[in-house]
């Protein structure tokens, strides 16, 4: 994220301000206590940094670092999918290994 708000703020913030004239920021600081960072990846596509998809993208990569950031207990269906998956192909990989080793 501080790639980004540097570089949105690497004209000074001006065009930042002519997008977003609500945003009271003064400096790269005061935007990062002011503005969420997922409002900030939108601001970029809005002045042209970066494509729908890659907001896209780049909103993705916040949730999983948010995600990682603030752990809960909570295990998605995707994740226990993952799990038992991985859990049948270690269990055929370990038949496959005693069939092979079986005389």
């Amino acid at each position: 994220m501080d790639l980004l708000e540097e570089k949105l703020a690497s004209d000074g913030l001006v065009k930042l301000r002519a997008a977003k004239a609500a945003w009271k920021a003064g400096s790269v600081e005061e935007l990062r206590e002011t503005v969420v960072e997922y409002q900030l990846i939108e601001a970029a596509k809005d002045l042209g940094l970066c494509t729908k998809t890659e907001m896209k993208a780049l909103h993705g990569m916040l949730n999983k670092r948010n995600e990682c950031a603030h752990p809960n207990d909570f295990f998605s269906r995707y994740e226990h999918y993952a799990r038992l998956h991985l859990g049948i192909v270690n269990a055929g990989c370990h038949v496959a290994t005693q069939d092979a080793l079986s005389p």
